[in-house]
Order: structure tokens, then C-alpha cells, then sequence
């Protein structure tokens, strides 16, 4: 059944079948984007199977890898252009969303080459697209971001054009088969999620209810998470909080954890989740607002910021950072430090760098 409307985002949980009417109108040639694990998990020949049947005819671009360069975008919207697609489907994890998202907006341009407009102010003009998520955590389906690694600058940036998908198919059974580190790392992420929008300094009454309620959902989680025991119940659960969890940073988005994690993800490969997860610890010590910080640790099943420390260290990857490393991380950071303002009090270079060391090296 259908859910809930975030933003202009239908969100419809189970089987795609229930739903096959739903992704005819939006034209007869659809461009599909998509990583090689969709043809693995069904996904993909569930989507195809609903296409035929509507008689949509389709490409499929599945050159999507994780965290996606921003040349892939220029490949797929090459691809949709002289394909002449209506719309998108995007079938992945966030990757593939982003892809796709961002996709969107350069076939509505007609200049695939030119990827500077993704980051230009301007009108969100882009062709529908449609989620079928297989992975839970990222929660692009449901937000109006699209992150993109930028090899040029050396982490990953965010486009400045906001593109909602119109609908977002949940169906859980698609996570099944996802290696444990990355469902433990999207879970994390979910958190992350739930954290950063919380602290930040768009944080209003009603992303703080659905943050609040998170933290109370992922700290019945805990053991799960501990034992690595992801049934049927932890996926769905999942899955559904990082939808929601997308809905709240897509109105406050993301602060320090997401925005320092980035260039740790790039450096060195570090799982995504993971390196919010790294950094979260110190950022809480790090960030003045004591009361929100309390509940936020209690909500989550924790009794101090150091017994949540300890858990992200249980859980995350130690990423054998140096000296070296942390400098050039904050470097990065620095360099763009307008990203900085979602954070409510003002930042220093000197403490990102203490929030690098005290997190990697210490």
C-alpha cells in the first residue's frame, strides 16, 4: 500500500506488481539506471518483466559504480539522450538514484558534456524519475540531493539542483542478498542521518519528531546490529527509517559528519556509512547544544557520548589514517567551507583537524 507523500515523493512498499500501473504515464521510452547487483537480486527483471507488459520500450545503462564519478552522469544522460527517453527508472542504492537524478537534469539540457550546470544555480528542470531502491540507508529516494564524486577536488560534492523522484518502490527483498558490511554500513548511515539532522541548524519541530523517533527505532536495533543478526524484521525496519530519515536531510540536509566523511570515503575507500559513523562520535563532543545531545544519546539506548564512541568504534572499520592523511582531509574540507553553514556555531580549521585526529588517530 501506499504509505506516505514526502515532498512530491509517492513511497509504495511490496511486490513491484501491485503497482505495475503506476509507472505508465510518464511516457514510452524509458532510460533504466542501475548497477551489475540488480540483475542478481531481481530487480531488474522485475522492472523489465513490468515494462514489456505496458509496452514501454527501454534502455539500460548499467555502468553505475559506487560512488559514482560525475563523468558517469555525462555517459547515462548520452545514453538517454539518443535513446530519447520520457523518464528514468533508477534501480540500485543511492549511487544509482544520484546517477540517475542527475541524469535527469542534463537530458532536460540537451548538453550532456556540460556537468557544470548540475552545480549552477538555476531551474530544477529534469525528466521524471522513478526509485526502486535495493539497498537501505542512503535514502535518495526520498530527498531532492544527488552526491557525486568529484576527482578533481577528491571527495564527494553535492549537485546544487534539487530533482525528487515522483515515485519510490520499497520492496525489502531486494536488500536480501547484500553482503553484511554493507548493510551494517547503510544502517550507520541511516543514523548519520538521523544525527546530522537533528544538529543542524535547519532542524525544525517536525524533522526533529521524525529524527526523535528514529533514535527510539534504531536503538531497538542495537543487538541485531551487535550479534549481525539482519533478518527479515532489521531490513524492513531499515529500509523504512531511511526513508524517513531521507525526508529529514532533505529538509535540514547534512552537517559535519557527511561533509568530513566525504574525503575519507575517496581517500580511502572507506564504506560511506562507515565514515559517518568514524566521525559522529566527535562531532557530538564537539557540537555545544548539551540538551539536544542528551536526549539524542538517551533515545538511542545510550547512557553517555562515551558508550555510543565505543559502539561506533565495535562497528566501523578502522581506516589506518596517518598525520598526513588527516591534513589533506582538512584541507579539502576547508577549501569549501561554505558547506560549513549547516553546522549552528562557527568552525574553525583547527577543529576539524582535532575532529579528524581525535577520531582516526587517537
Amino acid at each position: 500500500m501506499t504509505l506516505s507523500s514526502f515532498e512530491s515523493v509517492r513511497i509504495c512498499m511490496g511486490e513491484l506488481d501491485e503497482y505495475y500501473e503506476d509507472f505508465y504515464g510518464y511516457g514510452s521510452r524509458a532510460l533504466i539506471v542501475t548497477g551489475k547487483s540488480s540483475a542478481k537480486n531481481g530487480a531488474l527483471g522485475d522492472v523489465l518483466r513490468i515494462l514489456k507488459k505496458l509496452e514501454i520500450d527501454c534502455i539500460v545503462y548499467n555502468n553505475v559504480t559506487q560512488n559514482p564519478p560525475i563523468e558517469s552522469v555525462s555517459e547515462c544522460a548520452t545514453i538517454g539522450l539518443d535513446f530519447k527517453a520520457d523518464f528514468i527508472i533508477a534501480i540500485g542504492g543511492g549511487s544509482a538514484i544520484d546517477v540517475a537524478k542527475a541524469a535527469s537534469v542534463l537530458i532536460t539540457c540537451e548538453n550532456p558534456n556540460d556537468t557544470t550546470i548540475l552545480f549552477c544555480d538555476g531551474l530544477d528542470e529534469f525528466i521524471p524519475v522513478i526509485a526502486v531502491p535495493t539497498t537501505a540507508g542512503t535514502g535518495s529516494e526520498s530527498t531532492g540531493s544527488a552526491i557525486l564524486t568529484s576527482h578533481e577536488q577528491k571527495t564527494k560534492v553535492s549537485i546544487k539542483r534539487r530533482v525528487y523522484c515522483k515515485k519510490a518502490f520499497i520492496n525489502v527483498n531486494y536488500t536480501i542478498g547484500l553482503p553484511d558490511e554493507v548493510t551494517l554500513s547503510t544502517a550507520i548511515d541511516v543514523l548519520s542521518h538521523y544525527i546530522d539532522g537533528y544538529m543542524s541548524t535547519n532542524a525544525n519541530l517536525e524533522t526533529d519528531a521524525l529524527a526523535e523517533n528514529g533514535f527510539r527505532e534504531f536503538s531497538k536495533l542495537l543487538q541485531n546490529i551487535a550479534k549481525r543478526d539482519f533478518d527479515l524484521n532489521f531490513r524492513k525496519k531499515i529500509m523504512m527509517m531511511s526513508n524517513c530519515a531521507g525526508h529529514v536531510i532533505s529538509v535540514t540536509r547534512t552537517t559535519l559528519p557527511h561533509i568530513l566523511g566525504y574525503p575519507l570515503t575517496y581517500q580511502k575507500r572507506v564504506l560511506h556509512g562507515f565514515s559517518c559513523g568514524l566521525l559522529t562520535y566527535k562531532f557530538l563532543e564537539f557540537h555545544k547544544d548539551t540538551k539536544k545531545k542528551t536526549r539524542l544519546l538517551d533515545l538511542c539506548g545510550f547512557t553517555e557520548n562515551g558508550d555510543f564512541g565505543l559502539f561506533m568504534k565495535s562497528v566501523c572499520p578502522n581506516p589506518n589514517c596517518t598525520e598526513v592523511d588527516i591534513q589533506r582531509y582538512t584541507d579539502t574540507v576547508w577549501a569549501d567551507r561554505s558547506r560549513l553553514h549547516t553546522h549552528p556555531f562557527d568552525v574553525e580549521r583547527e577543529d576539524i583537524l582535532n575532529i579528524y585526529r581525535e577520531s582516526l588517530l587517537i
